[in-house]
């Protein structure tokens, strides 16, 4: 986890004779829409993500063009944004008493499909742990799987905190992506062989 332009690689890439440090652009997510500065993030913090290696020794991620074809996918955009926005995105973009206001429909169908069958115990998180079993006159401890209800209560908190409300502030705009997919965008690199 070191940005691109730290100055700690011109003491790290010796060490590998020829390596080379690729992916520049930031990978990192950042939750707030805005940095300290005050400068939109769209979501992004720091270049931390990289591909280290000699491409002398690596020549199948080099094209015939001498590139190597190396990039950040940005999942925000693209197919996968539209479809975790279309899905769980619950913000209005207007904002009232420095908040934003959500879409009360959405909200609530969200809850409705992804809390609700653990409230009402459709849907349980299992453990293995001890129970109580009556067996005739006698009750008998026995270990097995059971209902952990500590599990289920902090998955419905986190799920309004993490996936709904924190869509709802600046400091924690982008968070819900953080909490659905990752806190790093992916680094791919096209090599190929001739076999």
């Amino acid at each position: 986890n070191l940005e691109y332009d730290n100055p700690f690689w011109q003491s790290v890439l010796p060490t590998m004779p020829g390596a080379e440090l690729y992916i520049s652009g930031k990978t990192s997510m950042s939750e707030g829409r805005y940095n300290k500065r005050g400068e939109e993030t769209k979501g992004l913090a720091s270049s931390f993500d990289h591909f280290i290696f000699d491409p002398k020794n690596t020549d199948e991620c080099v094209d015939k063009y001498g590139r190597v074809n190396a990039e950040v996918v940005n999942f925000y955009g693209g197919v996968t944004g539209r479809y975790v926005k279309k899905l769980y995105k619950v913000r209005n973009e207007k904002k009232y008493a420095g908040k934003y206001t959500k879409n009360k429909k959405k909200y609530s169908t969200l809850v409705k499909r992804f809390v609700t069958p653990y409230k009402n115990g459709d849907k349980v998180f299992e453990t293995i742990g001890k129970k109580k079993l009556k067996v005739g006159s006698k009750t008998v401890n026995v270990t097995g799987i059971i209902k952990d209800e500590t599990k289920t209560s902090m998955y419905i908190d986190s799920f309004f905190e993490r996936v709904l409300d924190s869509q709802l502030y600046d400091k924690s705009y982008y968070s819900y992506f953080k909490q659905l997919i990752s806190d790093h965008m992916p680094i791919v690199m096209e090599c190929a062989t001739d076999q």
